[in-house]
């Protein structure tokens, strides 16, 4: 069964810039899968494809996806996160 999708694309090869995008099924929050998956595709950008940025958009009204970027940022250490209303 599918319960969400992670993604990570290239904003800018110039820049070595990526962004990252998660959704998960309501029934799988707070069971850690967006911190860990988003975890291991910062790991993947930095690490394996050299990227220098990585650009996590999210929805600040969800309090659960802002503390699972922040997580998942914390872990990577690499990346500072700024929440725009």
């Amino acid at each position: 069964a599918v319960i969400g999708e992670v993604i990570l694309k290239w904003a800018s090869r110039e820049h070595r810039q990526g962004e990252i995008g998660y959704a998960f099924h309501p029934r799988c929050a707070g069971k850690g899968y967006a911190t860990e998956a988003a975890g291991v595709m910062l790991r993947l950008g930095f690490d394996d494809l050299g990227l220098r940025r990585i650009i996590g958009r999210l929805d600040v009204r969800n309090t659960a996806s802002r503390a699972s970027w922040n997580d998942s940022a914390c872990a990577v250490r690499r990346i500072s996160c700024r929440t725009r209303s």
